[in-house]
């Protein structure tokens, strides 16, 4: 018969699988029962649920409730289903290509680096790389919040400080007005009314007036 490497990758799995779910992929006692033609038919086409799904349905039926099977089910990651998963696709060119190459992405997984078995989509390296060097990526979020905060404090006070030279601006303005002025005085309460004048853009009115000053 045409069996090559990936025929081990598959028996495998079936012992991965029953190590993570405590079960065997399929049903012993539903194959036992089972006719020739009808059991090809399930191991060739049927795809037995995720290790994780074998453990929350064991939970969920379970008459005692087991404690320790609630904390598996968490704690088992996606990334050990995905890599089962691959080891017992019906189509062997879609298996891992050797043992070595399932090591090697069990491995993968220990380190926390991405694994081939899960699409390597933008959202799962993202997810990964957060994970594995979240450390860094909170000292550095950090740094930046704390830059932000800096900046808008700094802002903040270059506003207020523009407001009180303006608001002094004008009040210098009207002083001049309401107190007449001496002749050597002249150049200066012209600089202030030219101030005020371009300073009151928010108060219309005080801008008017400082310009027929």
């Amino acid at each position: 018969q045409d069996i090559d490497t990936r025929s081990d990758v598959y028996s495998l799995g079936v012992v991965l699988y029953e190590l993570l779910s405590g079960q065997l992929p399929f049903d012993p006692d539903r194959l036992a029962k089972t006719s020739g033609a009808n059991l090809q038919r399930i191991l060739q086409e049927e795809i037995p649920p995720r290790p994780s799904t074998r453990l929350y349905q064991k939970r969920m039926t379970s008459v005692a409730g087991d404690s320790t099977n609630q904390r598996t089910s968490a704690l088992l990651p996606k990334d050990l289903d995905w890599i089962v998963m691959m080891t017992l696709r019906k189509n062997r060119d879609r298996r891992y290509a050797s043992a070595k190459a399932l090591a090697d992405d069990v491995r993968r997984f220990l380190a926390g680096d991405a694994v081939s078995a899960v699409p390597p989509t933008l959202a799962y390296r993202c997810h990964k790389f957060l994970w594995r060097y979240k450390l860094p990526v909170a000292a550095v979020s950090v740094v930046i919040l704390a830059l932000v905060a800096a900046l808008v404090v700094s802002l903040t006070q270059v506003q207020r400080a523009n407001l009180a030279n303006r608001e002094t601006t004008l009040t210098m303005a009207d002083l001049y007005a309401r107190n007449g002025l001496a002749a050597d005085e002249l150049p200066v309460a012209a600089l202030w009314f030219a101030t005020a004048a371009v300073t009151a853009e928010p108060d219309p009115d005080r801008g008017r007036a400082s310009l027929r000053r």
